[in-house]
C-alpha cells in the first residue's frame, strides 16, 4: 500500500500542510527545523507508533488533524485475507464483502484514515482500520 495524499494540521512545527497526489516517491528536502521529521512523525502517529506528547501541538488549544489516503494493492488485500485481518470469514467472497464494508474503499482501491487528537488527550480515528486490526497486527510497520 502507499500513501497518495497527506494532510497535517497543528502537529509539531507544522501549522497546516497538504501534500496531494503523492506518486511513487516523496523526497523531503529543506533546511533544519522546517518540518521534514514532523511529516514522518505524523505518519507514525497515524500508524500508532508515535506517542503524543504535550508539546506535540503547534497551537496548544487546537486539535491535531492528520489525514492520509491509502491506495491498497491486491497483495495488501491478500495479506489482510491470509492473516484474517478485518474479518474472520474463511470464504474469500464473504471476507471481501465484510472488508469493503469495514474499510470503506473509495475509487475502487483507496481508503482514508483521519486522526484527530484533542487537547486533553482524547483521540478520534475516522476509519475502522484501528477497530478491525488488532494493535499487534497492524498494517503499518513504522
Amino acid at each position: 500500500m502507499k500513501i497518495t495524499d497527506l494532510y497535517i494540521k497543528n502537529f509539531l512545527s507544522i501549522q497546516e500542510l497538504s501534500i496531494p497526489d503523492i506518486d511513487n516517491t516523496l523526497i523531503l528536502v529543506g533546511k533544519n527545523n522546517v518540518g521534514k521529521s514532523s511529516i514522518i512523525s505524523a505518519i507514525r502517529l497515524l500508524c500508532g507508533s508515535y506517542e503524543l506528547k504535550e508539546y506535540s501541538r503547534h497551537t496548544l488549544n487546537q486539535p491535531i488533524v492528520i489525514r492520509a489516503t491509502l491506495k491498497l494493492y491486491e497483495t495488501d488485500i491478500d495479506n489482510f485475507y491470509n492473516n484474517r485481518l478485518v474479518s474472520r470469514h474463511r470464504k474469500r467472497e464473504k471476507w471481501m464483502t465484510e472488508f469493503k464494508e469495514r474499510i470503506h474503499l473509495h475509487d475502487g482501491d483507496s481508503t482514508t484514515m483521519i486522526l484527530k487528537a484533542y487537547p486533553g488527550g482524547e483521540k478520534d480515528m475516522a476509519t475502522r482500520f484501528r477497530k478491525t486490526i488488532p494493535t499487534s497486527r497492524r498494517f503499518c510497520r513504522c
